[in-house]
């Protein structure tokens, strides 16, 4: 699978995307992964806050790879939010290790 390299995030490009997209929605349904609430789909340029968004289980940085078994659909903004989260767990765990030695 091709994957773009934009600054440090990942892009699968667009005709995989649409493959996966289409796939996932076969599996799983419309409904938001994280939220279960229902996504946007369409030809608008996805920047919408509930237009859909592919979101990793196993993040790409940990060894996660762009397969439908570690791939979900969620909306955008959930998945910006789901990574937010990761980095303040990620930030708190290093303050720890270098605070307390752990």
């Amino acid at each position: 699978m091709a994957l773009q390299k934009t600054g440090s995030v990942r892009y699968v490009r667009s005709d995989r995307r649409r493959k996966l997209t289409a796939a996932l929605r076969a599996t799983y349904g419309d409904t938001c992964w994280i939220c279960n609430e229902p996504m946007l789909f369409g030809s608008e340029n996805g920047q919408h806050p509930r237009h859909s968004s592919l979101e990793h289980i196993k993040p790409v940085r940990e060894g996660g790879r762009c397969t439908l078994n570690n791939l979900r659909l969620t909306h955008r903004a959930c998945n910006i939010q789901r990574g937010v989260d990761a980095r303040r767990q990620r930030n708190r765990r290093k303050d720890l290790s270098e605070n307390y030695g752990n």
